[in-house]
């Protein structure tokens, strides 16, 4: 068996490899290997510079603690989020101004014109400026400095910061976990549409007057390339080159939208075009845009990117074609760490079972689960699903003894550690936007497969392709598996182990999970079959006491009165009971003799049987 120790060794030899090796290097490596705190105790070591580019809370604490722990000089820079009283995270200054503050800021105006020109745009100044600079300016003023990090030994800094390259002069990069949409600019069709417009409306060198102008000539012009370098339309102006300096403006789009359109290439049901600057365009088939700016390291600078259960080619979207990924474990070892951290994962289902919260009777074969897990654990089971399900269950049972989360709830949280048992119900299954807009950003169509008669393929058969199946497993396998480890976060030098049940075999398949049989069915159906139950389980003999047809059935006259079911419909629920929930039926005297109900696995809604196979 592998130590601790060499667990830990072996995620501190892959970061040293990456940064050795230089270039654009992902490094994957489980959860709590200690990634982060990793790059820290690499950069003490070698004494080169850093500049760690992440967002979550959990992590800039973590390397903070750690940079000071280590004795290396750190400095978080400039946030909004992190050190603005008025639109930061605290919201010091109360709810109301925390949300003037960001609604500015998303229509394109950034923090800093915000605080420079309150008057402007809130007719009164900032409450953070009140009694001197705020901090975030502060930091803002002390870099515009020249040589202002030169002392610092390590930048710690969020995703968006990438652009800005003051920050990454003469350091190495480091980016903590897959930034997903925090770099793109996603566009309704009708800003799509807007823009163009308005861009072709302002330039009248340009021989289109209207997006479906410059759409049909792209659609005519079959040589469209030629055409292109003939009127010498690839040539840039400044606002068209220079969007990325003003990415959040939405004047700056629709020069880059009309060059996307003339050259873009088709990916299934998307289109994406490559501009000179490196920009990546991508649109649906309802005209939707997503736009990655361009990645802003040559191919020389080292990159390393960290992550705990990577989709390979998301990142490399954006990384670019030229990212190398380094395993720090194989699976093997993979395996034998989530024993080492005490985690026993169990497989409930044979299919995802992806996760919509639509009130259905989801919610009671959810209960069901939760009712089931609980008889086995002697308690409540914490429960993880998505939020819509979880308030569907709180329908069903309003005074639960469990705890949960949803899983847009989960990043980061550390508090769960030590939790006995879980239940997960289900997997977030991304949309087919979300697969395809990854893929079309990495170059790759992602068309979900047919079958011969042209019917989409679902459940375990559901394909997008190479590129498209990564994406798919990152965004769903992957956040079922950090779900799992959110109940355990360092190693347990005890026996004592926490057991996860996982309604779904949406998991990678290196787990190599404990396969349950589960069976779960219905019996309360609304149409009487409560009351027959409730009779035949009522009173301390109701484990061995036999009933006859005539005696339930004035059990239930006696408890129902008027809304007591009658004679045809009891007896069809006793049959049903006997076939579907083997209810013991006998003859006695040419009388139905009724007893034994499944009550040791009868919820509130249904019956439920948990079980290892070979039980």
């Amino acid at each position: 068996m592998t130590e601790n120790s060499d667990f830990y060794l072996k995620c501190r030899q892959g970061i040293e490899r990456a940064f050795n090796q230089g270039g654009t290097v992902l490094v994957d490596a489980l959860p709590a290997l200690r990634k982060s705190t990793g790059v820290v105790q690499w950069a003490a070591e070698s004494g080169e510079k850093l500049v760690v580019f992440t967002a979550r809370n959990d992590l800039y604490d973590q390397l903070e603690k750690e940079c000071e722990e280590r004795g290396v000089s750190y400095r978080v820079l400039p946030s909004f989020i992190r050190f603005c009283s008025t639109g930061g995270r605290e919201e010091v200054h109360g709810e109301k101004w925390a949300n003037r503050f960001k609604q500015k800021y998303a229509e394109g105006y950034s923090a800093r014109e915000l605080h420079t020109d309150a008057l402007k745009h809130f007719d009164e100044p900032l409450p953070c400026q009140q009694e001197g600079t705020c901090e975030f300016l502060q930091r803002l003023e002390e870099k515009d400095k020249e040589d202002a990090y030169d002392q610092y030994d390590i930048l710690i800094g969020h995703y968006v910061h990438l652009f800005d390259r003051t920050y990454s002069e003469s350091r190495h990069v480091v980016i903590d976990e897959f930034p997903g949409d925090s770099l793109l600019i996603e566009l309704s069709s009708g800003a799509v549409n807007s823009a163009i417009n308005q861009y072709l409306d302002e330039d009248s060198s340009l021989p289109f007057s209207t997006r479906d102008d410059l759409v049909g000539t792209r659609r005519e012009n079959k040589d469209i390339e030629r055409w292109l370098n003939e009127t010498g339309w690839l040539t840039f102006d400044s606002v068209a080159e220079n969007w990325n300096k003003y990415w959040r403006k939405t004047d700056a789009y629709g020069a880059i939208l009309t060059r996307a359109i003339l050259t873009s290439k088709k990916l299934g049901q998307w289109t994406r075009a490559t501009l000179r600057d490196g920009t990546v365009i991508a649109q649906d088939k309802n005209g939707r845009v997503v736009i990655l700016p361009p990645f802003p390291f040559s191919e020389d600078k080292t990159v390393v990117g960290l992550d705990g259960t990577p989709s390979v080619e998301a990142w490399r979207a954006i990384l670019g074609k030229q990212m190398k990924p380094i395993s720090v474990l194989n699976d093997a070892e993979k395996r034998e760490w989530l024993g080492q951290l005490g985690l026993r994962l169990i497989q409930l289902a044979e299919t995802p079972v992806p996760v919509n919260g639509t009130l259905g009777d989801d919610r009671y074969r959810d209960q069901a689960l939760i009712e089931g897990i609980t008889r086995l654990e002697g308690a409540a089971p914490f429960v993880i699903t998505s939020k819509n399900a979880i308030g569907n269950l709180k329908l069903v049972d309003q005074n639960p003894e469990w705890e949960s989360r949803h899983y847009g709830n989960l990043k980061g949280l550390n508090t769960l550690d030590g939790v006995e048992s879980a239940l997960i119900i289900g997997s977030p299954q991304p949309s087919d936007h979300e697969i395809q807009k990854w893929a079309a950003l990495a170059g790759s169509p992602a068309v979900p497969a047919e079958d011969e008669e042209g019917n989409r393929l679902r459940g375990n058969k559901l394909d997008f392709g190479d590129v498209g199946n990564d994406i798919l497993r990152g965004f769903r396998d992957n956040e079922v598996l950090q779900a799992a480890m959110r109940f355990r976060r360092q190693v347990d030098e005890s026996d004592n182990e926490t057991r996860v049940y996982i309604y779904s075999n949406a998991i990678p398949e290196w787990v190599r999970p404990e396969v349950w049989d589960v069976d779960i069915r219905r019996w309360d159906d609304g149409r009487g079959m409560s009351q027959v139950v409730s009779v035949l389980t009522s009173g301390e003999d109701w484990g061995t006491r036999e009933s006859t047809t005539g005696e339930i059935l004035e059990m239930i006259q006696e408890r129902y009165g008027s809304k007591a079911k009658g004679y045809d419909q009891v007896v069809n629920l006793l049959h049903k009971l006997t076939d579907e929930f083997e209810l013991i039926r006998r003859v006695r005297r040419q009388s139905y003799v009724w007893s034994n109900l499944r009550l040791e696995e009868r919820g509130k809604h249904c019956v439920v049987a948990i079980a290892p196979p070979d039980r």
